[in-house]
């Protein structure tokens, strides 16, 4: 039994009964200090009157310390008018209390009430209450109100600079094994931030409420909170409510025997989503154990949600900038034993449109139940309208299955323009792991150029895109094509190899592929760029292309006539100066009598461009000299005449230079590489 010290006795009073007549009595014990190993009372002043078969029961004490706390509690004053005896108990229940809890504002007053059952013949305590209510209690008097232990780490993180509480607090205890605690709180004004500007809250109001019982070994409790007003920043999210805000209800039970917590939350954003879920963990070992847990996400508006809660945190990603709407809820659970034991996800109506115009969706829904490990599970998704950088793709749906960690879709044929685009299966493993995979193929059938060059806003290009895909691959932001894509365009084919993208969804994604040009037809394709008239073909290769953030760094660009090339070789004044501009000696006609003609004719062209570190190193179809550094004959004059030679000078220009005489000659407004 621990020790209790009195001190300093100032008077000790017994009075017997002083009026027999009136059968009274009256004890008063005053003592000046009481000590004991956690806590410790002045003036203490303890008087019992007993008169007309009734114990009154006043006790005041002047200060009063409890363990951690800087402050004592002041004045304290407990009343028990009401006392009872009988079957051997003494029954009390007090009167309206009051203590003062002095801060570094003002004294503010607690009134507290007490009851107890008191047996005689053992001594203990059968039944005991105690009720607190507070009202626009201040903070810093509120925070006095805890162990300095538990408030040092929250003064540590946030200075909290107003606040007002009001509410009450009821402990009730029957024995030493059976004890319940209950009470709710009312906040207004609280305003609080922290050192790094990260944290920080204005004008906050919230309502709180709690309960908790210990009986024996086990222990109940519940809590719940809802913010009704204020503003609230917690990077990178801002909120501000006038009304109802967010609601957070938690409850569990906690078996000491067995070490095991069991626990379910519920998180509410009225009118926006609702996130709820709960786990049991064991903490038997000396590491906790997750032995199950589950999960369900229900969104009303997830254009509500999306600007609240997602875009703040997506800020310079691929999602950062989107409009979105429709509804969506999700499930899954999962146990120690068996892993992921279900997955569940419905769409509604959901559509998201990326403000930077690169994809939009519309009208989709999806049902995607699974119901357990080696239980396969099947569902379906369509969609009313896809568009990816503005190229409409048409209605669709899909079959899916999945299990753990995989996921298979076969996707309907979409309708692209007057074409047709076949992905076939797509197939997508590692889900919940950051081993996640994609893989898919697909086929193109021929699309008119002229209709995806108008809905791009490029020059019209004459011809058809075809394509066959064997394989893209997308693992950890990498993509990478397996095998070549060719394209029918300029009634020759381009064709797409060794194409890789790096860290694709991030600030600076990096592309490298090789290009090949086989047997296109000049005449379509200069008079696509507006570049003058050339008739014959041309083919030419791209190796080594390289671009961060979408612009080109290194490449080895060549372009020439096919040595097999059996065509009509003419070039038109126009296309020579485009050509003269980009090799830097614009204006070479103008000076010479060549100038009264509209074309020439000419035996071979070709064109060349080693670009690093900026610098485009210029080469052309022969050298103009036995010196690999003399100029380069462009084009090489040839057939009837009037014909031409045109010779380039500078072996090394800046390409962001050769980029404005490129425009400038093709009369394009921009040129953008994607």
């Amino acid at each position: 039994m621990k020790a209790l010290r009195l001190s300093t006795i100032i008077g000790l009073v017994l009075l017997l009964p002083v009026n027999l007549v009136a059968d009274t009595a009256s004890l008063q014990l005053r003592l000046q200090q009481i000590t004991a190993p956690d806590w410790r009372a002045e003036g203490a002043d303890l008087r019992v009157t007993y008169a007309n078969q009734h114990p009154v029961i006043r006790l005041t004490l002047a200060n009063l310390w409890l363990p951690g706390w800087v402050e004592p509690v002041a004045d304290l004053v407990f009343n028990c008018g009401s006392a009872t005896t009988g079957g051997g108990l003494l029954t009390c229940q007090s009167e309206p209390g009051q203590f003062i809890v002095t801060t570094t504002g003002s004294p503010q007053l607690v009134t507290p009430e007490l009851g107890f059952s008191l047996d005689w013949s053992s001594g203990q305590v059968i039944k005991s209450t105690l009720s607190i209510g507070v009202d626009q209690l201040n903070s810093e008097t509120a925070l006095a109100l805890f162990p300095e232990s538990m408030i040092e780490p929250l003064r540590e993180s946030v200075a909290i600079t107003a606040a007002k509480i009001s509410g009450n607090l009821q402990v009730s205890a029957r024995g030493a094994n059976q004890v319940t605690v209950e009470g709710k709180a009312e906040i207004n004004g609280l305003s609080f931030s922290d050192e790094m500007g990260t944290r920080a809250g204005e004008e906050l109001a919230a309502q709180i409420g709690f309960s908790g019982q210990a009986r024996g070994n086990e222990l109940i409790f519940r809590a719940s909170s809802q913010l009704t007003g204020g503003a609230l920043f917690i990077n990178p999210w801002f909120f501000s409510w006038s009304d109802r805000g967010p609601k957070l209800a938690v409850s569990g039970r906690w078996l000491a025997d067995a070490r095991q917590l069991t626990v379910n939350a519920r998180y509410q954003h009225p009118d926006q989503f609702e996130l709820a879920g709960g786990a049991i963990v064991d903490w038997l070992s000396p590491q906790p154990r997750l032995m199950s847990t589950f999960g369900r996400l229900t969104v009303e508006s997830l254009t509500a949600t999306y600007q609240g809660y997602l875009q703040p945190w997506l800020v310079n990603t691929l999602g950062g900038d989107l409009q979105a709407g429709g509804q969506l809820s999700a499930r899954f659970a999962y146990t120690g034993e068996q892993g992921l034991t279900s997955l569940g996800l419905e769409l509604s109506d959901i559509s998201v449109v990326d403000q930077q115009s690169r994809f939009s969706i519309a009208g989709l829904s999806a049902s995607l139940p699974w119901r357990g490990k080696n239980r396969p599970g099947s569902g379906q998704m369509k969609w009313d309208e896809l568009r990816l950088y503005r190229l409409p793709v048409g209605a669709g749906s899909s079959d899916m299955r999945f299990d753990q960690s995989r996921l298979e879709f076969d996707i309907s044929p979409l309708a692209l323009f007057d074409g047709e685009f076949s992905a076939g299966k797509v197939a997508i493993q590692g889900l919940g792991t950051d081993q996640l995979a994609i893989t898919l193929g697909g086929e193109l059938k021929p699309v008119s150029l002229p209709l995806i060059t108008a809905a791009l806003g490029w020059p019209e290009m004459v011809g058809s895109l075809s394509a066959r895909i064997p394989a893209i691959h997308y693992s950890r932001g990498r993509i990478e094509l397996e095998g070549g894509v060719a394209i029918n365009v300029f009634d020759g084919e381009l064709a797409m190899s060794n194409l890789v993208i790096e860290d694709v969804f991030g600030r600076v994604p990096r592309l490298s592929a090789d290009l090949r040009g086989d047997n296109l037809d000049l005449a379509l394709l200069t008079h696509t760029f507006d570049f003058g008239t050339i008739t014959g073909r041309v083919s030419g290769l791209v190796q080594g292309l390289e671009l961060e953030a979408w612009q080109p760094v290194a490449f080895d660009g060549w372009l020439q006539t096919p040595a097999d090339d059996p065509g009509r070789h003419r070039i038109s004044q126009r296309a020579l100066d485009s050509l003269s501009s980009i090799g830097g000696i614009s204006g070479a006609l103008q000076s010479t009598l060549l100038r009264f003609f509209d074309d020439f004719s000419y035996r071979r062209l070709g064109i060349g461009c080693r670009l690093a570190n900026g610098v485009c190193t210029m080469r052309g179809i022969a050298n103009n000299g036995p010196n690999k550094n003399d100029s380069y004959y462009i084009v090489e004059g040839g057939g009837w005449w009037p014909r031409i030679d045109l010779v380039g000078h500078n072996r090394r220009v800046n390409w962001s230079v050769l980029i404005q005489r490129l425009t400038a000659a093709t009369a394009v407004d921009e040129i953008e590489i994607r």
